[in-house]
C-alpha cells in the first residue's frame, strides 16, 4: 500500500514539475506526438478506430504529417488497399475512356448503396486530405490554397494522397451511379442508362431543352453521352429529395477535385501510367466553355471543390436544376 502512496505522490510531482517547464502549446505537442506514435502503432495491426481515439483529442489541421494519419486511420476501415492500387489498377487506366476504366479497379463493385461504409469512410478520409492547412471553412479547398499553408513537400505528398483517395472514390460512384458491369460500361446492367433522370423540359441556352442536350452528339470532340439519352432513367438512389442534391455534388466534388489534383502529381509518374487521364482533361477542357455559355451557373460549378460549397451553390437541398446542366454536359460524357 505504501509504495503504491508512494508511486502516485511520486507521478504527481513529476507531472506538475513537467508542466511547470512547458507552455500549454508545448505540451499539447509533446501529447499530440505521443498520441501519433500509439497511433501508427495501432494501424500496424489493423486497429482502426484505436489509432482514431489516439488521434481525434489532439487535433492540428496545420500539421500534415499528423492528417496523413487521421485519414489512413479511415481508410483503415475502408476496403481500399495502396498496394493493390497499384499492383492491380493503375495499369487499367486507359484512354479514351478513361473513368470507365476507373469503373473497373478491384474495389469499385463493392459499393452496393449510397450509404456504404467503405465508401463512406473513404469520404472523411478525402474531406481530412482536402482541407489539409485550410484555415476556415470560406477558403476553398484546392491545390492553390493548400500550397499557401502547407510546405511544398507537405502539399506534394497530401496531393498524392488525394489522387489516390479520390480515383478510388469516383472508381465506386461511377460504378455504383451508372449501373456498369465488369468492364465498367455506363448502362450496361439492368437497372439505368444515365446517372441521373433528368428533367428534359429544362431551359439550356443554345439548345431547345436539356433533353436535347443528352441526344446531341457535341461537337468539336466532346462527343455523346453514351448509353444516357432523353429516354433513359437515373440510378434511384437520387430519389430521395433530402438526400439528392448532396449525394448529386459528390460526383461534381470528386470529379473537380481529381483533375485539380492530377495537374500536380502526373510528373511522380515518371512510367507513363497516368499519360492516358490527358484525354480525359482535354475532354474537360472543350466541355468547360460550352457548359458555362449554355448556363453559367451550372459552369460555375467546375470550380467548386467541397460539399457544403455545392449545396449552396444549388439554392437548396431539393433545387437540383444546375446539378442536372452540369451532370448533362460533363458527367455523362466523361463516363460513357
Amino acid at each position: 500500500m505504501y509504495r503504491l502512496l508512494h508511486l502516485a505522490v511520486s507521478t504527481s510531482i513529476m507531472l506538475i514539475l513537467f508542466s511547470s517547464c512547458h507552455t500549454d502549446e508545448e505540451i499539447f505537442e509533446i501529447k499530440k506526438e505521443d498520441a501519433m506514435i500509439g497511433a501508427r502503432f495501432a494501424l500496424n495491426d489493423g486497429k482502426c478506430d484505436k489509432a482514431l481515439a489516439y488521434l481525434t483529442p489532439y487535433w492540428d489541421n496545420n500539421d500534415a504529417d499528423f492528417l496523413t494519419l487521421v485519414s489512413s486511420s479511415y481508410i483503415c476501415k475502408s476496403d481500399f488497399s495502396l498496394l493493390d492500387f497499384y499492383v492491380n489498377d493503375i495499369s487499367k487506366i486507359s484512354a479514351p475512356e478513361v473513368f470507365r476504366s476507373f469503373a473497373t479497379f478491384e474495389v469499385a463493385d463493392s459499393m452496393t448503396s449510397s450509404e456504404d461504409e467503405s465508401y463512406i469512410n473513404l469520404w472523411y478520409a478525402l474531406d481530412v486530405l482536402l482541407n489539409a492547412g485550410i484555415p476556415d471553412s470560406t477558403t476553398s479547398p484546392n491545390v492553390a490554397n493548400r500550397a499557401q499553408y502547407l510546405t511544398s513537400d507537405e502539399a506534394d505528398n497530401i496531393n498524392l494522397q488525394l489522387f489516390y483517395v479520390i480515383s478510388i472514390l469516383l472508381g465506386k460512384f461511377f460504378h455504383f451511379y451508372g449501373d456498369a458491369d465488369s468492364t465498367g460500361t455506363k448502362g450496361a446492367g439492368t437497372d439505368n442508362d444515365c446517372l441521373y433522370t433528368y428533367d428534359t423540359t429544362l431551359s439550356v441556352s443554345g439548345y431547345a431543352d436539356l433533353g436535347t442536350v443528352l441526344d446531341a452528339t457535341i461537337g468539336g470532340g466532346v462527343g455523346d453521352a453514351g448509353s444516357c439519352t432523353s429516354a433513359g432513367t437515373g440510378h434511384t438512389s437520387f430519389n430521395n429529395p433530402a438526400k439528392r442534391v448532396r449525394r448529386l455534388c459528390e460526383g461534381v466534388v470528386l470529379v473537380n477535385n481529381f483533375f485539380d489534383v492530377f495537374t500536380e502529381v502526373a510528373s511522380v509518374f515518371t512510367g507513363g501510367e497516368l499519360s492516358d487521364v490527358t484525354d480525359a482533361l482535354n475532354l474537360l477542357e472543350l466541355i468547360e466553355p460550352i457548359l458555362t455559355t449554355a448556363d453559367a451557373n451550372a459552369g460555375g460549378l467546375l470550380d467548386i471543390y467541397n460539399m457544403d460549397d455545392c449545396i449552396e451553390a444549388n439554392t437548396d437541398v431539393t433545387d437540383d436544376s444546375y446539378l442536372q446542366i452540369y451532370y448533362a454536359f460533363v458527367m455523362e460524357r466523361l463516363y460513357r
